[in-house]
């Protein structure tokens, strides 16, 4: 077989030789290639074996790098290492392009083969420190320079690790890559490609498994996969992003896949990674996603699509998906937007729409340390109950049924103390306000306990309806602080509750603990509209081995039941109360019930009842049990005891036993027992109310006091009672029927021991019904004497009695108190009384016996039958229609039949006498004693009356002649007075009668005398009136008569006449005077109406006039008045004032009133006084202290908003003033509104008013407005006093520039003010409250404030004082200090030594002689409470004993209330001085005044002495002031004597004579000590003793002292008249009394008569140079 290169076979004539030239011509290229081929290969292997062993060595590695950085053109540094195993390259510089250069700083590289053969960097593995590319093109202002980054030569690494890429441009911030790892890239040219690569992009983003390429030219297109993982979303549990990406590094486009807590998520992004914060734009999608943030509540989104905008580190997000959750959060529909931001998920609106509406929440989660979210959601009619899941039911009542505002919830995984915490807060519109913080507490990691929940709450206004089992809840405030730690629970409460269930309205503070089964009540306290009440107790909850249990122990200080339900009668509980109790589940024919076990430990309960009781108070003390079923809600079967005591006003105190059982509808009482203070009692007995209230009791009373029960009727009985009855209850459906009494009957048969009540048997035996009782018996026989009466009272028509008693010495004082008698004696009496005839018998009345001590009868007998008509008003009305004939018969058919047969009343000197028929009786009446028929009388009346019916006269005459002496009952007093007269046909004919009456008391009036003539008949009469006082003497004349049909009195007034002391008033003409008294009869329907004609009145003397200008209309409806006033005297008006008040002065003016039902009234008044006085009388003066004025004006009228009163003052003086108020009267409170005005007032005009005033002045002005309300008037303004000087007779008070201000609002006023005393200046500031009670506080601060009382005191002080008045509670609080800086005091200079008042004298003030016990009870003691520093500076001087004698020391003054003023501190003498005392000149070594208690009582240490001849003499005083102890010293060898008379005389005479006692030197140097404040007492008695003597006629009326030592006087001296001089005086030490009378015959001559121990007479001439 042939190919094309098989040689052909040899042609048989081809010569061999040419045949193998050709063959080595054909095979000899092919063999120079093969040897070429073997050459080339041997030296290549022999060149790669040198550059294998170069490579190896530094040498070769080095020359092999030269020739690759002058291949390349690529500069760096060889560090160490061979390219076979590696070398370290340093400074490696890369020039791209001209403004292009990639530096690496230092770099681990190995080597591949391509950097030998080709014109590229190969590295196989690359370990780089920092790569630099450095753009020196200045930038063209985009995030980043896309500008073309190719290398001069290829660049590949199988392996690299690069710590850090940095990318700088010149002006802007350096793009960072770190952490790079790549396998398989290569940068050929401008592409680079990635086989896996891993980098990191600042803190935002790290890319892994990134594979792809780029090509690094243009917007730098790219095709590209990785998985991202987003530093923002770290927490967020998402996973890393699966991302492709295409597009440019400019704006890249790609999808993304991830799971979202185990859930698959996909979307698409487009994202600019190197602009500014790498801006990006993404989608997601998702089928169900599962939220991690409450695994609880498994919440699912699902079908949902989220958006995804803005940058890297803030992600704004919008989402829309369908939300299911297990229980708090409500499924449904939701979409919303947030941001994504550090760490941070804001949410801005999310909105949700579920089935219980619609909700809008924002809110912050954030995962930055540990998760944290703030959600508020807002709802509108949100109905948060459907909200709540099913499981949660019973929670659904108390949540708000719709959410009409926000709910806020934070919620803290980790707080500060790393537990879980949640703030909910939730504000509606209605103002309900709820806030709670749960915190979840830590327990050990040891411990197996639960870890606790704390929960405080706070709420305002919670308001919830229908809350099963608890009803409507209401509570304004409050809070709670619960723990639960797992079956345990802790609740501490305080709220305020308007309603809840039935508790009543009030504070509540309740602690409960729970543990397990046990509910512990450590504290329940109430504080509210019923009163208040606190308690502990525990509750067992039932399980299978036990029922519940439950104990209490409450106390209430004041317990309110009757707040709770009107319908109690307890007004007020107070105790304690101890309690326990089962409860157990019981069943009755198929119906559930509970059986309450109850027993009561210990009660000890006050009970107040209410009004229907009579404010009983009820004290139950004691023990007891009950058994009680309740079936179906309602009581069945009960069994209750109770053993204790009973303590009440009404009820004696004592023990009590009850045992009582059965059902609701009958009762029975099988013990009752009673032991106590009262006595005993025992009863058994049946309540049955099945059909009606009917009792059977039988019961026995052992030594019973019925004083307990009757009041003022203390009574004992001992005896057997059995009672029974029925009373018919009305039926339920009738509302206007009442009950009614079928039966009863009372049996009692005892023994009656009484204080009050007569002592006796007592048989008591009745019996009856609702209309007839029946006395089968009523006996007593005791101490009273004996009453035996029988009969019966019949009620069912009308009333008829027929009773009979016998007495026998019966005491009726023991039924009526202070009347003491004995009567025997009978009564019979019987008699019916119904509409159309009444009959009274008393057959028979014959009594005798004492009463009071005086003898006492009664006889006779009474018979009347009457025919008197039901209405007696119409049918007189009736009688007066008809004429006289028809009168007499109507009038005499009434009374068929009246008999007084001889009724005589007796009773001492007092006697009624009662004898005839209808024609004539005749009565006699004669007390002489009122006071004997009451204590509240007192009096005589005697006289008598004649009741006569002559033929044909229709109506009585009556004659009658009463006279009352001394009469007096409260309130009315009348000396003498007397009726007398006739009422002829009851006045229808000429009758006469006479009232007189002197010195009358009443209605708070005094009346000398007053006097009524009545004169005619009722329909035409003359009435004479007189009334007369010490102001005012008023007469006038009515004449006109009464219409009885029409009820009206018509005629005229006249011959008025008014007089007082200053004026008289005559009434100028008659006025016609109608009256119509009201009229509700026969269809009428009147009032009261007057009608006075116009007419005058003027004075006598013509210069005043009062006039009704227009006819005067008054009644109810409309009325009225017009007035006009001309010159009229005040002193009409005197009646009108106070005593104390004189005004004097003429009024002018006008007044016109109006009214009309339904409209206000109308008011148009004008007056006003010019030129007048009114003035004070003050106690003890004859004339008033008077302040005059020009013009006083009240000007009064109507206006729209109420009644405008103005009035104004005018002193003449330069004040003016006004106030003008608005009142409506109309509303309630009265409001009112004004301004009150005052100027230029000087306070001048008001000293005559304060006569203890030396200087009063200053200028007073007020500005400012009225409001509040008639009641509370309310002053808004402003007073200020300017230029005021007050200076005060006796204190030391001299203020000049007084200028204050006080700012008024409403009830409170602020007092700022200054004043100088002297050169010193002092502030007042406070402020003044009445708002409730009137309290003053002041602080009063001074600087060298001058005090001055010459000559005995100037000093200058410097107080800062605190002070509180408040007047009505009588309180004062003086606290603070006051300096002295300087002060000289000088006692009164006196030569004489003066005595002061002795122990056993007693000064009396004449004005309070017989009034002692008025005084004392206005006179409530202030309650002073003052802590008041003095402190005495370096300047403060005594001047007296001929001596200037410094002091200094400070005190500190206290009282509290009413106690004694208390001092401590002291005041002493500050160095040695020189006093005078005794006639001699001592030397004052110390003097000291310690307070240490009452500062009336200080403690004395004092040391004089004087030297004589060379010795020392001296005095100690020592002790208290009350008994000083008096000592002589000296060192002559002196006896106390001796020493004593040294002292006095000045000489040591150790033999003389004269001697004077310890106790007579003592008494001199308490005299001597004293001298100064008895001079000074005397001194300030001027104003005193003038008043005194002026009171007895003499002039200048002084009190002083004279003489010395034992020759003391006490002189009271005055002038008779200005010649004729009295002295008198009495010794202090001795009975030695002087009288001396002088009379000044001239000037320089006066006689002089002495009477003493010796008499004389002296004329005296007197001269003087």
């Amino acid at each position: 077989m042939l190919t094309k290169n098989t040689p052909p076979n040899n042609a048989p004539d081809e010569d061999p030789a040419q045949r193998d030239a050709r063959a080595v011509r054909r095979w000899y290229p092919l063999s120079f290639l093969l040897k070429l081929l073997v050459l080339v290969t041997i030296v290549l292997a022999i060149m790669f074996a040198v550059f294998f062993y170069a490579m190896g060595t530094e040498s070769g590695t080095k020359f092999i790098l030269e020739k690759i950085s002058a291949e390349t053109g690529i500069e760096f540094k060889y560090g160490r290492g061979n390219l076979r195993d590696g070398i370290w390259v340093t400074d490696i510089d890369i020039k791209a392009t001209e403004d292009l250069e990639v530096l690496v700083d230092k770099a681990y590289v190995k080597v591949g083969w391509r950097a030998i053969f080709a014109k590229e960097v190969h590295l196989r593995d690359a370990d780089i420190q920092t790569i630099e590319i450095l753009n020196t093109k200045p930038p063209t202002g985009e995030p980043y320079d896309y500008r073309t980054l190719q290398l001069p030569v290829n660049l590949r690494f199988d392996q690299a690790k690069i710590k850090k890429i940095i990318y700088k441009q010149v002006t802007k911030e350096a793009i960072v890559v770190h952490d790079i790892a790549a396998r398989d890239l290569t940068w050929v040219g401008s592409t680079v490609t990635v086989g896996r690569g891993d980098l990191q992009y600042a803190d935002i983003v790290k890319i892994n498994a990134l594979q792809g390429e780029i090509d690094l030219q243009g917007d730098y297109p790219l095709d590209l996969s990785a998985i991202a993982e987003v530093s923002a979303l770290e927490k967020a549990y998402i996973d890393p992003l699966n991302i492709t990406a295409t597009g440019t590094l400019k704006r890249t486009v790609g999808k993304v896949r991830s799971r979202y807590n185990d859930s698959d998520v996909s979307g698409e992004f487009v994202v600019q990674g190197l602009s500014d914060d790498s801006p990006f734009q993404a989608k997601l999608q998702w089928d169900d996603i599962l939220i991690p943030y409450a695994d609880s509540q498994n919440i699912h989104l699902k079908s949902g699509t989220a958006t995804a905008a803005g940058v890297i580190s803030e992600i704004r997000l919008r989402i829309n998906t369908e939300l299911t959750a297990k229980d708090n959060i409500p499924s449904g529909h939701y979409q919303g937007r947030g941001i994504i931001a550090n760490s941070q998920l804001r949410v801005d609106r999310l909105e949700a729409e579920v089935p219980a509406g619609n909700l809008i929440l924002q809110g912050i989660l954030d995962w930055n340390n540990s998760f944290d979210a703030k959600v508020r959601a807002t709802g509108s009619n949100f109905d948060i109950r459907r909200a709540i899941p099913d499981q949660y039911a019973d929670f659904k009542a108390y949540a708000p049924q719709k959410l009409n505002g926000r709910l806020s919830v934070h919620y803290q995984q980790q707080n500060s103390a790393g537990n879980i915490e949640m703030d909910v807060a939730l504000r509606q519109r209605d103002g309900e306000q709820v806030n709670a913080n749960i915190v979840r507490g830590k327990t050990s990691a040891k411990s197996t306990q639960v870890a606790p929940w704390y929960i405080d709450a706070r709420w305002q206004n919670l308001v919830r309806q229908n809350v099963p089992n608890v009803g409507n809840i209401d509570s304004p405030r409050g809070q709670a602080e619960v723990i639960v730690r797992g079956s345990r629970l802790s609740v501490d409460a305080n709220a305020v509750i308007n309603e809840l269930n039935a508790a009543p309205k009030g504070n509540y503070d309740v602690r409960v603990r729970k543990n397990g089964d046990t509910i512990d009540i450590n504290r329940l306290d109430y504080e509210g509209i019923v009163g208040n009440l606190t308690g502990t107790g525990q509750i067992q909850l039932a399980n299978k081995q036990r029922p519940l249990t439950w104990q209490i122990d409450a106390r209430t200080d004041g317990l309110l039941p009757k707040q709770y339900r009107s319908d109690l009668p307890l007004e007020r509980l107070t105790g304690r109360v101890s309690a326990r109790g089962r409860l157990l589940n019981i069943t009755k024919n198929g119906v559930s019930g509970q059986r309450h076990i109850v027993t009561l430990s210990e009660t000890d309960l006050q009970a107040q009842l209410d009004d229907t009781q009579d404010s009983r108070t009820i004290g139950i003390t004691g023990s007891g049990d009950a058994s009680v079923n309740m079936i179906g809600g309602e009581l069945s079967v009960f069994d209750a005891r109770f053993d204790g005591q009973i303590d009440t006003a009404e009820v004696p105190k004592g023990q009590l036993s009850i045992d009582a059982a059965g059902t609701p509808k009958l009762i029975s009482i099988r013990k009752f027992n009673y032991n106590g203070e009262a006595g005993a009692v025992s009863a058994k007995g049946v309540i049955d109310l099945r059909k009606n209230i009917g009792w059977r009791v039988d019961g026995r009373f052992e030594t019973f006091n019925l004083g307990y029960f009757l009041p003022n009727n203390s009574a004992i009985i001992t005896g057997d009672l059995q009672t029974s009855g029925e009373w018919q209850t009305p039926p339920k459906d009738s509302t206007n029927t009442a009950g009614k009494l079928q039966r009863f009957s009372v049996n009692f048969d005892g023994v009656l021991d009484a204080e009050e009540l007569p002592a006796g048997e007592l048989i008591i035996d009745a019996s009856g019904d609702a209309q007839l009782f029946r006395i089968n018996r009523f006996s007593h026989v005791g101490a009273a004497g004996s009453i035996n009466a029988k009969g019966t009272v019949d009620v069912s028509q009308g009333i008829a009695w027929d009773i009979n008693a016998v007495m026998d010495r019966f005491n009726v004082g023991y039924f009526l108190k202070d009347t003491p008698s004995l009567i025997t004696g009978t009564i019979s009496t019987n008699g019916r009384w119904t509409d159309s005839q009444q009959v009274i018998n008393i057959e028979q009345i014959n009594l005798s016996g004492r009463l009071k001590g005086q003898p006492l009868s009664a006889k006779g007998s009474l018979a009347a039958k009457l025919r008197l008509p039901k209405d007696l008003a119409s049918y007189f009305k009736r009688l007066q229609t008809q004429d006289a004939q028809a009168q007499y018969k109507q009038v005499n058919a009434l009374i068929d039949s009246l008999n007084a047969d001889n009724l005589v009343l007796r009773w001492g000197d007092n006697y009624i006498t009662a004898n005839g028929n209808a024609r004539q009786l005749q009565t006699k009446i004669n007390i002489t004693s009122l006071d004997q028929l009451s204590d509240k009388l007192a009096g005589k009346v005697t006289g008598g009356a004649t009741l006569t019916q002559p033929a044909g006269q229709a109506l009585p005459t009556i004659y009658i002649d009463l006279v009352g002496e001394r009469i007096a009952l409260p309130g009315f007093i009348l000396r003498q007075g007397r009726v007398r007269g006739k009422l002829v046909n009851l006045a229808n004919s000429p009758s006469q009668l006479i009232v007189t009456a002197e010195g009358l008391d009443a209605a708070g009036q005094s009346f000398e005398s007053v006097e009524a003539v009545f004169n005619g008949t009722e329909q035409a009469h003359v009435v004479d009136l007189n009334v007369a006082n010490e102001q005012l003497d008023i007469s006038a004349r009515l004449k006109g008569g009464f219409n009885r049909d029409q009820l009206i009195w018509s005629g005229v007034i006249g011959k008025g006449r008014i007089e007082s002391q200053y004026a008289t008033l005559k009434q100028l003409q008659p006025a016609q005077l109608i009256v119509n008294l009201p009229n509700n009869q026969s269809g009428n329907n009147s009032d009261l109406k007057v009608q006075l004609a116009a007419h005058c009145w003027q004075a006598t003397d013509q210069s005043g006039k009062l006039c009704l200008r227009e006819n005067l209309i008054a009644s109810p409806d409309k009325g009225d008045i017009n007035i006009a006033v001309q010159n009229l005297d005040t002193s009409l008006f005197s009646v009108f004032l106070p005593k104390d008040i004189d005004w004097h002065g003429k009024i002018n003016g006008k007044a016109i009133v109006g009214w009309q039902a339904g409209r206000p009234p109308t008011i148009n008044m004008t007056l006003y006084s010019d030129n007048g006085k009114i003035g004070l009388i003050q106690d003890g003066d004859s004339a008033p202290v008077t302040l005059p004025y020009k013009r006083v004006s009240l000007i009064a009228m109507s206006v729209p908003e109420g009644i405008k009163l103005r009035t104004d003052i005018n002193t003449g003086r330069g004040a003016r003033g006004y106030a003008e108020v608005v009142v409506d009267p109309y509303k309630t409170p009265k409001p009112i509104s004004g301004a009150l005005v005052l100027n230029e007032l000087n306070l001048a005009i008001f000293k005559p008013f304060f006569p203890g005033m030396r200087v009063l002045e200053g200028n007073v002005t007020m500005a400012g407005g009225l409001g509040g309300t008639l009641d509370k008037p309310q002053f808004y303004g402003n007073v200020k006093l300017v230029d005021g000087r007050i200076a005060m007779l006796d204190l030391p008070v001299n203020l000049t520039n007084v200028n204050t201000e006080a700012k008024i609002r409403g009830t409170q006023a602020t007092i700022d003010g200054s004043f100088d005393s002297g050169t010193g200046t002092g502030t007042l500031k406070g402020t003044v409250n009445w708002q409730q009670k009137l309290q003053a506080k002041l602080s009063v601060v001074g600087e060298r404030l001058v005090i001055t009382q010459p000559p005995l005191l100037v000093a200058e002080i410097n107080p800062d004082i605190d002070i509180i008045i408040r007047p009505t509670d009588r309180y004062v609080s003086i606290k603070g200090a006051v300096s002295v800086p300087s002060a000289t005091i000088r006692p009164p200079e006196a030569s004489e030594d003066i005595i002061t008042q002795t122990e056993d004298a007693v000064v009396l003030d004449r004005r309070l002689i017989g009034n002692i016990d008025e005084v004392l009870a206005v006179s409530k003691p202030w309650s002073i409470n003052a802590d008041i520093g003095v402190d005495l500076g370096d300047n403060i001087n005594f001047r007296g004993f001929g001596a200037v004698i410094p002091l200094a020391g400070a005190i500190n003054v206290t009282q509290n209330g009413t106690g004694v003023m208390r001092a401590k501190g002291v005041v002493q003498v500050s160095r040695r001085t020189n006093i005078n005392a005794f006639g001699q000149n001592l030397e004052l070594n110390y003097g000291q005044v310690r307070f240490n208690g009452d500062v009336m009582k200080p403690n004395l240490s004092i040391e004089a002495v004087k030297t004589i001849d060379g010795k020392t003499v001296g005095v100690r005083v020592k002790g208290s002031t009350e008994n000083p102890n008096i000592t002589v010293f000296n060192n002559a060898g002196l006896t106390q004597q001796q020493a004593m008379n040294a002292l006095v005389t000045g000489r040591i005479n150790n033999r003389s004579a004269t001697q004077i006692s310890e106790q007579g030197f003592k008494s001199q140097v308490t005299n001597n000590l004293a001298a100064a404040g008895l001079s000074f007492g005397l001194s300030g008695t001027r104003n005193l003793t003038n008043q005194i003597g002026q009171a007895f006629g003499f002039q200048s009326l002084t009190v002083d002292a004279s003489g010395g030592s034992e020759d003391t006087n006490v002189n009271v001296t005055g002038y008779v008249s200005p010649d004729l001089y009295i002295r008198y005086g009495v010794g202090v030490f001795n009975a030695q009394n002087s009288l001396s009378i002088r009379y000044q015959l001239t000037r320089r001559i006066y006689i002089e008569a002495t009477s003493a121990a010796e008499n004389a007479v002296d004329v005296v001439y007197s001269w003087q140079f």
